[in-house]
């Protein structure tokens, strides 16, 4: 009985020690997030492409590696995103996102620090100033929801419209109550509002869009938001990551001097970075 008990003993010892040995062997979630390194996949579009560059660089700086994931519509790569096929995404802005949430039961947010915002402005190659535009003026305005509501507002600050009480969460062409202009509408896609700007009177467009262009002197325009800086850009991300080292190390690599010097050099203006 006495050797029974001994052997018990001593397999009771062994079993503990090696679960000792193993729980020190183990590290916690959060340890290996911060030092597992990772590939990931940024979706831009053709316009954000060189910025989209910059954070990839400011990525691999960070110790993992990184590839852009080119696409041809604004709402691709979030949709991307929210699928899962790719990590991040460098092509919208802050409200832009949140519309696309509500409207896609997605979670997608931007990481901070933001990066900068671009002015929204109306640009035309036939017109001097708002007062010189014709009866019955051509516009392209953006189609997407937050863009069309910005554009629609600016023309009701301008004078040219005058608006009714607001149906839903954003402004329409169907809040307009005086055109006194009877100035008529074409819609597109926010990336492509300046491409045909010469086959109409006036478009809006965010300056490093009309920029990219090459068919618009982005610092020649008739009108610019005064809210701009509420439409922030920078690295989107799906919530739970918003927090992540790496995402988070790469926006703040991003604000260092030589990287705003290298960012004000590329863009000449057309983005205006946050401090």
């Amino acid at each position: 009985m006495k050797k029974l008990l001994k052997n018990i003993s001593l397999a009771i010892i062994l079993v503990l020690s090696f679960s000792l040995i193993a729980c020190s062997q183990k590290t916690t979630p959060k340890e290996n997030s911060e030092t597992e390194k990772r590939h990931i996949k940024i979706g831009c579009v053709s316009t954000t492409e060189p910025a989209a560059q910059l954070i990839k660089e400011a990525i691999e700086k960070g110790g993992n590696t990184a590839e852009l994931v080119m696409f041809d519509g604004n709402n691709l790569p979030a949709i991307a995103l929210k699928d899962g096929s790719i990590d991040a995404v460098f092509a919208n802005h802050l409200p832009w996102i949140k519309t696309f949430n509500k409207e896609n039961n997605s979670d997608i947010g931007m990481v901070q620090p933001y990066f900068y915002y671009s002015p929204f402005r109306i640009y035309s190659t036939k017109y001097k100033s708002i007062d010189k535009l014709p009866n019955n003026a051509k516009f392209i305005i953006p189609n997407d929801p937050a863009n069309q509501d910005r554009s629609i507002r600016m023309m009701s600050e301008c004078k040219l419209i005058k608006l009714g009480e607001k149906k839903g969460n954003f402004y329409t062409k169907l809040d307009i109550v005086e055109n006194p202009k009877k100035i008529q509408f074409t819609e597109a896609e926010v990336t492509s509002t300046a491409r045909n700007i010469r086959d109409v009177d006036a478009a809006f467009s965010m300056a490093f869009i009309a920029q990219k262009s090459g068919k618009i002197d982005p610092k020649v325009y008739l009108y610019e938001d005064k809210q701009s800086s509420n439409y922030p850009m920078g690295l989107l991300v799906k919530a739970k990551d918003v927090d992540e080292k790496w995402a988070v190390d790469a926006m703040k690599l991003l604000k260092t001097d030589e990287n705003k010097a290298k960012f004000n050099e590329t863009f000449k203006g057309a983005f205006t970075l946050f401090d």
